[in-house]
Parts: C-alpha cells; sequence; structure tokens
C-alpha cells in the first residue's frame, strides 16, 4: 500500500508545517461553507484548488486531477456569474489539465526566464491585458478591466506552469499593482462605470 504512486503522490514527504498550514486552508473553507452554506460547488472548488495548488507546489501530478476539478467547478460559477473572461480562463484550464499531466510525466527540469525575458514577459501580458479588455467591455461583461487582468495573467502563468518555468507566479505577483493603477482609467471609460 505504501508503495503505490498514488500513496506517494498524496501522503510522501510532507513537513509539519505543511500539513498544518494545508489543513488550515482545508478547513477554513469548510467553516466558510458550514457558517454560510452559500454553493456547495463553490466550497469543492476552493477545497480542491487549495490541494492543486499545494501539491503543484511540491512537484506532484496529482495537482492535475485535483486542478480538473476545480476547474470544472469555477467554470460552471463563472458561466452563471456571466464572468466571461473568468469563464473563458476556465475553459483553458480545464484543457490545460491533462496537458500538463503529459508535459509533467516527461519533463522533470524546471525552467527559468533571463531577466530580459522576464521584462519582455511582462511587457507582453499588458499589452495583452489591454486588448482582453477592450473586448471584455465590446461584450459588456462584468468588471473587464478586472476580468481581463485576471483572464490574461492566469493564461500566461498556467502556461508557464505547465511548461514548468519557476516564474509562473512572478506575473500572479504583479497583479495586484495593476488593479490599482490602471482601477481609475477604467472607472472613466467602461460602460458600466458611465
Amino acid at each position: 500500500m505504501t508503495n503505490t504512486w498514488l500513496y506517494k503522490q498524496l501522503f510522501t514527504n510532507w513537513k509539519k508545517f505543511e500539513v498544518t498550514y494545508v489543513s488550515i486552508l482545508i478547513l477554513i473553507q469548510l467553516a466558510v461553507f458550514w457558517i454560510v452554506p452559500d454553493s456547495l460547488i463553490g466550497m469543492i472548488s476552493g477545497v480542491t484548488g487549495t490541494l492543486s495548488l499545494v501539491y503543484g507546489m511540491k512537484g506532484r501530478k496529482i495537482a492535475f486531477i485535483f486542478g480538473t476539478i476545480q476547474c470544472l467547478a469555477m467554470t460552471y460559477v463563472a458561466w452563471i456569474s456571466h464572468a466571461y473572461g473568468s469563464f473563458a480562463m476556465d475553459i483553458f484550464y480545464v484543457i490545460s489539465q491533462p496537458i500538463g499531466w503529459f508535459m509533467w510525466g516527461h519533463d522533470q527540469a524546471t525552467h527559468r526566464f533571463s531577466p530580459a525575458s522576464r521584462k519582455k514577459l511582462f511587457v507582453g501580458a499588458f499589452v495583452a491585458w489591454l486588448i482582453g479588455w477592450w473586448i471584455l467591455a465590446l461584450l459588456h461583461g462584468q468588471l473587464p478591466y478586472f476580468d481581463s487582468i485576471n483572464f490574461v495573467v492566469s493564461f500566461i502563468a498556467q502556461l508557464l506552469y505547465i511548461l514548468k518555468y519557476q516564474e509562473n507566479w512572478s506575473l500572479c505577483q504583479q497583479q495586484p499593482s495593476l488593479f490599482y493603477a490602471f482601477g481609475a482609467i477604467s472607472r472613466s471609460t467602461t460602460p458600466a462605470y458611465k
């Protein structure tokens, strides 16, 4: 039993801090659902998303199984919420899960960008965000500036994650500063705010 692939993926090489941290995150998800039972699908998405993230950080392929469940749930939530950028992103996530499973099974090396390449990646992401913002505003989506940055940054980060680039989180770290910097512009040009 302890030599099976599933056992090794789920239970080996955990530090006490990691077990405590993951347990707290999952208990918070369950407690919030117990206190405010708003959405069973949302709770399932939260728990499986947490597990996918943690196992992904540990470099375990099982992350893609939890990721598939989380992505299917969030695709539904995005659709009923009319968050079209998030919906498109979640479709991409669902499709990317088996691709990531395959890629992680064939390429064990982790990759890095040079500092110059990182700057080009950021500039490209910024331009893509502006284009996405414009398209989502034309579709009258909810908060197109927010939905667009979520879509663009998440799309690029997911591609980097599948290809095992260490920088897959670096774009996500830039998201909050972009929200603040361009939120005022968005409110003045987005149809929902006119």
